[in-house]
């Protein structure tokens, strides 16, 4: 139960952090770490409430938060103010990703904690992707040729 306790603490306190870090320190500070930090703890809460293996919300979580490092490391131009919408919008790809990988894997019964996050966090990094793929070759400017 401890362990259960802490992978959830932890997974959950580096998201806020990240979110807490990258969110301008103005009076825009709350919207902004809400709007960076809300779509994650959606996900994590969904997942806890289709009673997801605990290991494999970790996966998801470390997976999110390194996408919103990422993101904000990319764009941090205030002229691409509206790309952050390309991150809001590939976060159902997170939850999807984690849901089907975590799905499986309780069907299945894995034990192994490292199988466990490693899949789902392979899962989450798919989900992810793909929507963001799907986001620049369509409606988003990213850089990338599709």
């Amino acid at each position: 139960m401890a362990y259960k306790l802490n992978v959830k603490l932890i997974t959950l306190i580096i998201g806020i952090i990240v979110s807490a870090i990258i969110a301008p320190k103005n009076e825009f500070f709350l919207p902004n770490f809400l709007y960076f930090w809300l779509p994650q703890g959606i996900i994590i809460g969904l997942l806890f409430v289709i009673k997801i293996d605990h290991r494999a919300i970790a996966g998801c979580a470390i997976i999110m938060t390194l996408h919103l490092i990422v993101y904000s490391l990319w764009i941090s131009s205030p002229h691409n103010a509206l790309a952050w919408l390309g991150y809001l919008f590939s976060i159902p790809g997170a939850f999807v990703g984690a849901l089907l990988v975590g799905l499986y894997l309780r069907r299945n019964q894995i034990q192994s904690s490292k199988l466990v996050i490693t899949s789902t966090a392979i899962g989450t990094f798919l989900g992810i992707s793909i929507i963001q793929i799907g986001l620049c070759c369509t409606v988003l400017y990213c850089g990338i040729k599709c």
